[in-house]
């Protein structure tokens, strides 16, 4: 039985400094060559059948920019991989459900994380995760974390105040313990 588990995980090979511009999946064996947006990552699935590694898909952020660094931090819990994006832009305060994302780059290096499910052989864009507090250099992503239906996204920068737990999804908006860190944990 162990076997088999091993043979169906995909393994993944992350590119945070890849430079092409498409903001869409690709599953199959292709990837983009355009090398237009500087540093907007990459990651790349593996899966063994048998004796031999194929290529199953080449994921990227539905609002990949330059330098968003998507890849930074990977996760893998059966057939779903969460990706860490520490350099976005986006002045979102929830969570996205679907295959879009925010636009906005209105906070510098506030982070993101994605979330992709499998089906099949096919890998589609869940989610994108943003934290209820962003703020300019919270690197939100620069970790993250699955284990079943819980992740964990942590934002190594951000500068809460805050000493206790905050349940909910709410989060402290006082920044006066400069870089200080938060770690945020979201259910499927």
């Amino acid at each position: 039985m162990i076997e088999k588990i091993k043979k169906s995980c995909p393994v993944l090979a992350i590119h945070y400094r890849e430079s092409s511009n498409q903001t869409s999946i690709t599953n199959g064996q292709t990837a983009s060559s355009n090398n237009s947006t500087g540093s907007s990552g990459a990651a790349y699935v593996f899966l063994r059948t048998g004796t031999t590694w194929n290529q199953q898909a080449y994921l990227k952020a539905p609002n990949a920019e330059t330098s968003d660094d998507f890849g930074l931090s990977v996760a893998i819990s059966g057939n779903t991989i969460v990706i860490g994006a520490e350099s976005e832009d986006s002045n979102q305060t929830t969570v996205t459900n679907g295959t879009t994302a925010s636009a906005d780059n209105s906070i510098s290096a506030a982070g993101s994380a994605y979330i992709f499910t499998r089906n099949g052989s096919n890998w589609t864009h869940q989610g994108q995760i943003k934290s209820p507090n962003p703020d300019v250099n919270d690197h939100l992503g620069w970790a993250v974390g699955i284990a079943e239906v819980t992740i964990i996204v942590g934002a190594e920068r951000e500068s809460s105040n805050q000493a206790t737990i905050t349940n909910g999804a709410t989060a402290s908006s006082d920044n006066s313990s400069l870089n200080a860190g938060a770690a945020y944990i979201f259910k499927l």
